[in-house]
């Protein structure tokens, strides 16, 4: 039989291994709660400023005038990365630039309202509503066009770039 000395002993350990598990526990949840803490604001942060390059970035894709097509598809360009920087070169260069020539088409893009959608530190989605006015040859006075769109922006060398853009 143990004697009280040894039982007192190994109640003292028993009871000092249960506080340092508790401590780790608490050590452990503590850096939990402040990792998902910097993580949310990691992506609030993220929203805010993405929220302001989608709206620049919109009013950049979204405009042209015929009289200066290369410097306004080259600012497109400048806020785009990926598969659609190349869709969008793509695009303009194929399809817009000849009907902007033919038409004397100047549109202007004017973001209304937008706010995101999803966000995380390094990539946020947007909802985008804007007006395109339209003067062209082809219309008379101007013709306002209202347009929703959807934007992937990727944070790459701290700046947001539209990684995608789908029409709504």
């Amino acid at each position: 039989m143990p004697s009280a000395v040894a039982r007192t002993r190994r109640r003292e350990a028993l009871t000092l291994g249960l506080v340092a598990a508790l401590t780790a526990l608490m050590v452990a949840g503590v850096a939990y709660l402040g990792l998902r803490l910097r993580a949310e604001a990691q992506t609030e942060s993220a929203r805010n400023e993405a929220v302001a390059a989608s709206r620049d970035a919109a009013r950049l894709l979204f405009s042209y005038d015929h009289a200066k097509l290369e410097e306004d598809f080259a600012k497109g360009l400048s806020v785009t990365t990926g598969k659609f920087r190349d869709e969008y070169a793509r695009t303009t260069s194929q399809v817009v630039t000849q009907v902007a020539k033919d038409y004397k088409a100047v549109v202007v893009a004017d973001v209304v309202e937008s706010a995101v959608v999803g966000a995380s530190p390094d990539e946020v989605t947007t909802l985008v509503f804007l007006n395109q006015a339209t003067t062209s040859t082809q219309t008379q006075g101007r013709q306002v066009d209202q347009s929703r769109v959807r934007m992937r922006l990727v944070e790459k060398d701290g700046r947001w770039l539209v990684a995608e853009v789908q029409a709504l």
